[in-house]
């Protein structure tokens, strides 16, 4: 049975039950709901010692998470120690990650290719082996996760491994190379990647040391890297190639170079299997007189935008993509806010930019324009030992 009440007391019985929902509700919206905060999983490659180009002084390999829709770098986990993890990637299935160990002291003949099983807050290891080279400075990965590619700087060595259904390395095929050029880095070969094009039948290997980029078609069968027929692309003396990404297309592939400051853009005829430089782009405003050399090339996921990283200038170059013809217009630059941008990543949804500042210690985030391809700097400044990769 229902209390009878003076109708005052019903009205503020009323206005306070109003009350108590409006500040709840009040309470909720203020309140950030962090299971719907879209967080992503990135790792970062460092340098832990010091060595003759860098002071190193991290401990490993470290997994950050970053806000997407704000691009804030949240807190750093160390998830294995290791020496010079310099480079890394993931497998397409994200279940494992490949590191290379960048030895090349005197009495390390060889660095080495860790492969790591991916857990949520652990990397478990599963195997390692040498590359037959000192310096091993990238690692990648064909499309289909069966094989995976080391650059060795110091030894003019590529070495190819199959991965087996359980993430081990076992070593297929080394390549061998030699040669020179003109500039005083170039005094022997320095591989420095090996890239695989879209369609995975095509890898290639930018040299630094002899301005060539080394081509080759990959047999899956076997495990075996082929050169093609053309078997090399020379591009410009003194050049240096160092990283190179490929259109979506395959009808292009963007290098860039470290000691003269540039970008070659690269035609592909996938009906004579020829590659033609068509383009030899600045990475630096003209007005700019001081040192610097080039490390990192990145393709927005649009494929409208392509940038490019300068240590010295510390900058990210930023180029608008003729998607026809592949040639590249120059945008200009945008500072990275810390010094010697040794790589750089974009975010898979193309909103953000992350750059990796190896001597000031730092990680910058920015958001990318979609209309015009510039970089806003989002204020958020990351503090992290010596970052040298970023692999999302």
């Amino acid at each position: 049975m229902l209390k009878k009440y003076p109708s005052f007391i019903y009205s503020l019985l009323l206005l306070l039950t109003i009350g108590t929902a409006c500040s709840t509700q009040e309470k909720k919206e203020k309140t950030p709901n962090t299971k719907s905060i879209d967080l992503t999983t990135f790792y970062i490659g460092t340098y832990t010692r010091p060595e003759g180009h860098v002071a190193g002084n991290a401990k490993g390999v470290y997994k950050i998470q970053v806000n997407e829709t704000t691009g804030e770098i949240k807190e750093k986990k160390l998830v294995t120690e290791l020496i010079n993890p310099s480079f890394l990637t993931y497998s397409p299935n994200k279940k494992y990650l490949y590191v290379v160990s960048e030895l090349a002291h005197a009495d390390e003949p060889t660095g080495f290719i860790y492969a790591y099983k991916i857990g949520k807050d652990t990397l478990t290891f599963i195997n390692r082996l040498p590359t037959d080279g000192q310096a091993p400075c990238h690692v990648s990965i064909d499309k289909n996760g069966q094989f995976a590619f080391v650059a060795n700087y110091v030894g003019g060595v590529v070495k190819m491994y199959r991965i087996n259904a359980e993430g081990a390395l076992v070593a297929t095929d080394k390549q061998q190379f030699a040669g020179s050029s003109t500039h005083p880095q170039q005094d022997s070969p320095h591989l420095h990647s090996v890239i695989i094009a879209p369609d995975n039948k095509v890898a290639v290997a930018p040299d630094k040391g002899t301005d060539k980029i080394w081509l080759f078609n990959i047999d899956h069968e076997n495990g075996k890297l082929v050169p093609t027929e053309q078997a090399f692309l020379k591009i410009q003396d003194g050049a240096g190639p160092r990283h190179l990404v490929w259109s979506k297309n395959g009808q292009f592939c963007y290098v860039i170079n470290e000691l003269d400051n540039t970008v070659n853009v690269i035609a592909y005829d996938k009906t004579t299997h020829l590659f033609t430089s068509i383009q030899a782009i600045a990475t630096l405003p003209e007005a700019f007189k001081g040192e610097s050399y080039c490390a990192d090339i990145r393709l927005h996921p649009s494929g409208k935008f392509l940038y490019g990283s300068n240590r010295g200038h510390d900058s990210i170059a930023m180029y608008e993509v003729n998607e026809a013809t592949g040639k590249l217009t120059f945008i200009g630059t945008e500072s990275t806010r810390g010094t010697f941008p040794r790589n750089f990543r974009i975010d898979a949804k193309g909103k953000f930019l992350y750059a990796a500042n190896q001597n000031s210690r730092n990680i910058t985030s920015y958001a990318i324009d979609a209309t015009t391809g510039q970089l806003d700097f989002t204020g958020f400044d990351f503090k992290i030992g010596t970052p040298v990769c970023i692999e999302f």
